[in-house]
């Protein structure tokens, strides 16, 4: 048995009364006569993850974190399946099927959710007084600034053009 969970052992079996000392090292732990542990805080390591502070970072900058992430997860979702679902299924019928459903959910979350709140982009049908299809579009009464929302929205539907 590791000495960690040796010590994790012994605290467990002494009476809180009594006083223990441990050493394992990089911890140490104590109690005197009160029974409560006293622990060294970790020392933060030099090199943070800077691949999550990164992202963090960018999405922070971000009007709608949470629609850019949906609409980033529905833009390249079904590419990914496109890919890599063969895998894991044998039929192709069945991946592409899978495939043309996350495309229709695409489709639907950026006309619907995504566009109307990252730029400010509405259209829909409607048919006029003489019978006749009219297409309504509508957009930012001014041009928008390119801030994170404007990007994420372009650039991933720009970018999800590339892989066919």
């Amino acid at each position: 048995i590791n000495a960690e969970y040796m010590g994790i052992l012994e605290m467990a079996l002494v009476p809180q009364e009594q006083d223990i000392k441990i050493n394992l090292g990089t911890e140490e732990k104590s109690s005197e006569n009160t029974g409560a542990l006293k622990e060294r805080a970790p020392e933060a390591t030099s090199e943070p993850n800077q691949n999550r502070d990164v992202i963090t970072d960018f999405l922070k900058t971000a009007n709608h974190p949470g629609i850019c992430i949906l609409h980033l997860i529905f833009k390249f979702g079904a590419i990914f399946c496109y890919m890599f679902l063969s895998i894991f299924v044998s039929s192709d019928i069945m991946v592409f099927i899978f495939v043309v459903i996350l495309n229709c959910m695409d489709f639907w979350v950026v006309k619907n959710i995504t566009g109307r709140l990252l730029v400010s982009l509405r259209w829909w049908n409607r048919i006029n007084e003489k019978g006749e299809n009219e297409w309504v579009y509508e957009g930012p009464k001014k041009p928008l600034e390119k801030n994170t929302d404007y990007r994420v929205f372009w650039y991933s539907l720009y970018l999800s053009l590339i892989h066919i």
